[in-house]
């Protein structure tokens, strides 16, 4: 069985923790960290939608306690910079710049868990990545899981 979505927006990546004292805090600024949020925020929100969009004979399957597939691919958004010129970037060509896809691949994962469609990121055995550049107003991160 396959389960499909999008999401739209600006993929975010989820950043490392720092040792702050005592206590593990997310790394980065405070407006940062409030896009990471957001992101997370909207995979959940998709996530469920489509996890309850699936038909209701079938929602016993959630959350996934067996091993899956996650195919994503996310869409980042071409600077305006790099629209003209020699070094000019072309839509659906690899991105090659930070951020890291391990890093967006665990902005995906744990919201995935948080939604009830997995229940632990451990059961994912098979990960697919790709980042490619976008237009502007594309930006967005296409997933498929299959189990």
């Amino acid at each position: 069985m396959k389960l499909q979505f999008t999401v739209r927006g600006v993929p975010q990546s989820k950043g490392s923790r720092t040792q702050m004292g005592r206590v593990n805090v997310e790394a980065g600024t405070a407006l940062s960290r409030k896009r990471k949020k957001a992101w997370a925020d909207a995979v959940e929100r998709e996530a469920t939608e489509a996890r309850l969009a699936v038909c209701p004979e079938m929602a016993d399957i959630f959350p996934v306690a067996t091993s899956c597939k996650v195919d994503v691919s996310f869409y980042m958004p071409i600077p305006k910079t790099r629209t003209k010129g020699k070094c000019k970037l072309a839509k659906d060509t690899p991105h090659t710049q930070k951020p890291d896809i391990d890093k967006l691949a665990r902005g995906i994962l744990d919201p995935l868990t948080v939604s009830g469609v997995l229940k632990d990121d451990c059961y994912v055995s098979e990960l697919v990545c790709r980042k490619r550049w976008c237009d502007a107003g594309g930006e967005r991160a296409e997933i498929i899981i299959s189990f």
